[in-house]
């Protein structure tokens, strides 16, 4: 058990101690998500009145989590699953509607769907996992290469392309990458990312590059990227990769600031949580944790439209594939 605000002489106590003192000592954007606050004192704060209770003891550590805003923070255990996303985005079940209106075909056990509008295609990708039967992550890009093949082939002739991940809930890194590779551009770097590596919250490992591949069978026409603030983890990191491909415009609203991979933690009473515990940097120099990627062309969505019917980013991401 780490040393923690609590002392960790009650059961409820070791497992409250043992959750703040991990993300003391290894989450990796406090000065994104905390710039002002003071953790050690929202410790303290939290271990008044902690009993046994298991229902407490779940609000306890969901209460601390929340004061960093992060949905990457989860928690699972006494019959509760929650995240610490307090700020969440309003509009995910408005935009899970989306691929029915617009898609024809689907592949990748749902998660992609595309069609044709007139002249131009549509690509919606909802998550960067479970594309596969088993839902590994090496399967997962294998299949999404595979539907990406029929996507073009269906495609093909098409004037310009809007790929949609307005909805995207993330998944694995690699698929994002993957999936931007075959978008026309050269091999070039798409984020840098670094891990915690000391006890001091701005203590860092060196950053490790991370660079998105040219392909031989890319779409090489121009393509609109939809993005919103329900735009969520590798969907984010597919729009850093996908921003730096040359006839990428990305479209709609700043994304969730939500950068990281899930790192995972047992607390002692057999509850799991996972945290963000790695910092990640755009080819351009700026971190987008907590503040989101912003898109290039700004069009905030209108839920009051697109529950009538009228998708007003997609027909901005129109006119501009058609120049007006």
């Amino acid at each position: 058990m780490l040393d923690g605000p609590c002392g960790g002489g009650t059961r409820a106590e070791r497992v409250y101690d043992t959750f703040w003192a991990t993300l003391d000592a290894e989450y990796a954007v406090f000065a994104e998500r905390l710039p002002d606050g003071d953790w050690e004192a929202l410790g303290r704060e939290g271990c008044d009145g902690l009993g046994e209770d298991r229902d407490a003891l779940f609000a306890a550590l969901l209460g601390l989590a929340e004061n960093l805003d992060d949905g990457h923070i989860q928690l699972r255990g006494g019959g509760h699953d929650e995240d610490a996303w307090v700020s969440a985005y309003p509009h995910e079940d408005l935009l899970d509607e989306v691929p029915d209106r617009y898609a024809e075909h689907s592949g990748a056990n749902g998660r992609m769907a595309w069609g044709r509008l007139d002249d131009v295609g549509y690509l919606v990708i909802t998550g960067m996992d479970g594309l596969s039967l088993t839902g590994g992550e090496a399967p997962d890009v294998r299949r999404a290469h595979a539907v990406l093949d029929e996507v073009f082939a269906d495609l093909d002739g098409v004037s310009g392309l809007v790929v949609d991940v307005r909805a995207n809930d993330g998944g694995w890194d690699p698929v994002s990458l993957g999936i931007a590779s075959r978008f026309e551009g050269p091999r070039t770097l798409a984020w840098s990312e670094r891990e915690r590596a000391g006890p001091a919250h701005d203590d860092f490992g060196p950053w490790t590059d991370v660079f998105v591949e040219a392909s031989s069978d890319a779409f090489a026409g121009p393509v609109v990227l939809l993005t919103s603030g329900g735009t969520f983890s590798a969907g984010e990191s597919f729009v850093l990769a996908m921003r730096e491909r040359p006839g990428v415009t990305v479209l709609g609203e700043r994304t969730s600031g939500h950068l990281s991979d899930l790192f995972d933690l047992r607390l002692p009473n057999g509850w799991h949580a996972t945290y963000s515990g790695e910092q990640l940097r755009a080819a351009d120099g700026e971190i987008y944790e907590a503040r989101g990627v912003p898109p290039d062309v700004e069009v905030p969505l209108d839920a009051a439209a697109l529950e009538a019917g009228t998708d007003r980013m997609l027909d901005a991401a129109l006119a501009l594939l058609s120049g007006s």
